[in-house]
Parts: C-alpha cells; structure tokens; sequence
C-alpha cells in the first residue's frame, strides 16, 4: 500500500461550462458600447441646454445695424400703435424739440447733435414760403404741429425699417414723453395730415389710413375747409 503522499492528488480543473465563450464576450462588448453611447448623447444634450439657457435671447425689437449716424439704431416701433398709450411703443431715442418746420417736420436735438426729423407715415399740406407751392390748410398744419411740440418739448423717437429718406431726413415716428401722445397719429386724427407710405416702412399704414378714413367721415381738420387734401393754393 501506497503512503498518502505518493498518491496524486487530483487536479482542479475549470469546467467547460464555467468559461466564458467568445459569444458572450462580444455581447458583452456589445453592450457597453452602446452604454457608452447613451452615455455620449445624454451628456452633449445636457450641455447644449445649458448653452440655451445661458445664451439671452436675441431681441425682436433691435434694429439692423449700420448707417452712418449714431441716430440711427433708434428702436423700431410696434405695429401696435395707439396715440395715448406709449407703453404700446417700445422706448426709442430721446430727443428735444428745437423748432417745427412745417406739418411734417421737424429740427430736433438728440445725443448731442441736430437732426431734421420727418414725421413717418404722414403728409400735411404744404404751407407757403416752402419750395413747394403753397396748399390749402397748409399754415395751419403748421400751426398745429408747432401747438403739439413747443420749442423744449421733451420727445421720443422710434423709426420702423429704413431710417433716412434721400434727403438724410431721420423717419421717425414721435411720441411726447410726458403724456405719450403719438404726434403722427394726431395729426391724422385730427385731419391736418394725410397718410403716406412707401416701402419698406408699412408697418402703421393700417392704423394710419383708418385714422384717416374717421376724419373724412367726421369732416374734420381741412376736409371742411379744403374738400380734399394737396389743393394748390391760387396764387
């Protein structure tokens, strides 16, 4: 008989079954690639929301740069206008009047320079002394405007796409600071001006031509005293 340290012990061996198969093994892999990918798009998502959120968005009302003078970035105004409501109107450039030139125009003094400023989307008959002939109701268009916006009358101006006319005019359309009464509008209203539009800047010719239409129909301002807008004066 054999002592016990001669006989060979038996080897542990792994059964087949316990390994892995190379099957599994790629499934495996499989697996965490697609993981990993998951893992890629949710952490790319998450960093563009945040991009989002950080970056403010662009503002409607902010105008198109360019132009030559510092007057003209002055903020585009809504198409939602009212003559008595300026919270309806965004905030524009603040000027002060200096003098009124006609129905539709006027010498301003904005961030310290002089501006000729045409009132945008109306037209008042001509008075005399201009180098257009003389129109009825002319003078007291005029008068009208200079009534509305005295010498130091606090204004604010907003413009709609183009801002100049081929005269280097500012367009603008003017609210008084006080009381936000929309001048433009006014005059309308009131029957010493009529609307006038010309591409691009529409964006009041709706609200401009009813305020029109009401003044014909009220008989107002020169309808009674001219029948119709631009008589030429005889001489």
């Amino acid at each position: 008989m054999k002592p016990d340290w001669f006989t060979p012990k038996a080897t542990s061996l792994v059964s087949p079954t316990s390994l892995v198969s190379p099957t599994s093994l790629v499934s495996r892999f499989v697996l965490v690639a697609r993981f990993v990918r998951v893992a890629a798009v949710a952490v790319t998502s998450l960093w563009l929301l945040a991009a989002c959120v950080a970056s403010p968005p662009k503002d409607s009302s902010s105008l198109e740069s360019g132009g030559a003078s510092p007057l003209d970035p002055t903020t585009r105004t809504s198409t939602n206008l009212q003559s008595t409501n300026p919270s309806l109107v965004s905030p524009g450039l603040s000027a002060v009047v200096q003098r009124v030139v006609d129905g539709d125009t006027i010498i301003v003094r904005a961030q310290d320079k002089t501006e000729t400023i045409r009132l945008l989307g109306i037209d008042t008959p001509e008075k005399a002394g201009g180098p257009r002939p003389a129109e009825c109701f002319g003078a007291q268009a005029s008068a009208r405007l200079a009534e509305l916006l005295p010498p130091r009358t606090q204004v604010l101006l907003s413009r709609d796409i183009e801002s100049r006319d081929q005269y280097s005019r500012l367009l603008a359309f003017v609210h008084r600071s006080d009381d936000g009464l929309f001048i433009n509008l006014a005059m309308l209203e009131d029957g010493f001006a009529s609307p006038l539009f010309f591409a691009p800047n529409r964006s009041a010719e709706e609200l401009f031509t009813a305020a029109a239409d009401t003044a014909r129909r009220e008989w107002v301002g020169f309808w009674p005293g001219c029948g119709a807008a631009n008589i030429v004066l005889d001489n």
